[in-house]
């Protein structure tokens, strides 16, 4: 019993941390986002633009 209740814990004190990372990448790809594509070939920005909108999604997802 007490082998299982420990590692429930420790795969909350995972999940913490998997849910404060995806969090800090968010905020860092919405903060950096339009430095990352003003970094970009004209012809690429569209292409960079869909691409980081699908990893918004799914880093939200994540969370």
């Amino acid at each position: 019993m007490y082998v299982m209740l420990g590692m429930r814990l420790r795969g909350a004190k995972a999940l913490d941390s998997v849910e404060r990372n995806s969090k800090q990448a968010s905020r860092a790809l919405k903060q950096g986002k339009s430095m990352i594509i003003a970094g970009l070939a004209e012809s690429k920005k569209d292409h960079a633009i869909n691409l980081l909108g699908k990893l918004e999604v799914r880093i939200e997802e994540l969370q």
